[in-house]
């Protein structure tokens, strides 16, 4: 997936975001591999929070992300002139933040005992052991550009498995978010904040309570109040 460095501007002038992206499209952006306009307004009212830079490499070897987030760190004066260029809107506007670390959707996950899979998103059926709905989208931010060949939303509420959380060979360990045992095209079902709170929350408890069978650890999910499969199923 492509990794990205969030940054703020100030000064930006009452926008309508789908206009915006419409426009993006038909423009040369600086940045090759972002196709999508990515932003999101704060509170103030001409403030905007910019995910546009973008780069690809292994964010698990420690040079690769160092040289990485130095390219992303060069594209944002780039990118801010052209939009100050580009859009009337952001004519007076100015980088006032950067954020300090880079965005990084996904590296590396453990081998579970059950392995989240994109055959899982197409079926209504939750898998085995469910501790946790994923989200409604998958393909976000593709190497070559914001949207993946197989992006699409998810129809139903397919399930995050109990053994998706566990390593295979550590009998003690649960992992949660993007690093729990998932094929890589359906990371996105995962690694954004409500799914990620889902297998946070399982993993904790199923910790507390010594990584018990999967019964013992639904119990305490319902006595929780946690919502870890679909009502219609």
């Amino acid at each position: 997936m492509t990794k990205t460095l969030m940054f703020k501007m100030a000064k930006v002038k009452a926008f309508n975001k789908p206009a915006l992206k419409a426009k993006f499209s038909g423009k040369r952006f600086p940045v090759a591999i972002q196709n999508n306009f990515m932003c999101t307004p704060l509170l103030r009212d001409d403030e905007i929070l910019l995910n546009l830079t973008a780069v690809v490499g292994d964010a698990t070897d420690p040079s690769v992300y160092a040289a990485m987030h130095r390219e992303l760190q060069a594209q944002i004066p780039v990118v801010a002139a052209w939009l100050k260029r580009e859009y009337a809107e952001f004519a007076e506007a100015e980088v006032t933040a950067v954020a300090p670390m880079m965005g990084v959707r996904y590296s590396r996950s453990i081998v579970g005992r059950r392995r989240l899979t994109m055959e899982d998103m197409g079926t209504p059926l939750p898998p085995p052991e469910p501790v946790g709905l994923c989200g409604e989208y998958i393909g976000g931010h593709y190497v070559q550009g914001y949207d993946s060949p197989w992006g699409h939303a998810i129809t139903g509420h397919p399930a995050i498995p109990y053994g998706a959380l566990r390593s295979i060979n550590v009998d003690n360990l649960a992992a949660s978010g993007r690093n729990i045992d998932v094929e890589p095209q359906a990371i996105s079902a995962v690694r954004l904040c409500v799914p990620c709170m889902a297998s946070g929350q399982a993993a904790g408890i199923a910790a507390a309570l010594g990584m018990p069978d999967h019964d013992v650890l639904a119990r305490e999910l319902t006595r929780q109040n946690c919502l870890f499969q679909s009502k219609t199923n």
